[in-house]
């Protein structure tokens, strides 16, 4: 069973009837739109990219953040130089990531792991938040 998000109207009865981007697939609802959970089968580039229109657009920024990117796939990304400047990256998942340059500038980075990332000491002293950081040797930040 497969909606889509439209409304209509019934001619007859004048009822509207709205339908949800949900389907229904081994007895539970999935959603049918493209979400930050399937953000695991985008390539390293790739998110970059889309990284890097969601802060521009302002999505991702500050405590009013329209997306969350809490525990976001972000593992073997090429982040070399993006402005994630306040952005809530709390338990994503970066091991392998190229940060190289990339400005964490008042950036949440909590239980985060950046098993083999490239990012220096000098960026993370820069995080507003780095409690529970698996660090690229392996070791966790107090």
């Amino acid at each position: 069973m497969t909606s889509s998000s439209t409304s209509t109207s019934n001619a007859t009865t004048g009822r509207r009837t709205t339908t949800f981007p949900f389907q229904l697939k081994d007895g539970a609802l999935e959603s049918t739109r493209p979400t930050i959970s399937k953000f695991h089968t985008t390539v390293g580039h790739r998110k970059r990219n889309l990284l890097q229109f969601l802060h521009e657009a302002g999505l991702i920024v500050g405590t009013n953040n329209i997306i969350g990117l809490i525990g976001a796939d972000l593992q073997d990304a090429y982040l070399e130089k993006l402005d994630l400047k306040d952005a809530n990256l709390e338990g994503a998942d970066m091991k392998n990531a190229d940060l190289s340059e990339t400005d964490l500038r008042g950036a949440i980075l909590n239980g985060a792991d950046l098993t083999d990332a490239t990012v220096t000491e000098e960026q993370l002293a820069t995080c507003r938040s780095v409690n529970g950081v698996t660090m690229p040797d392996g070791s966790v930040h107090d």
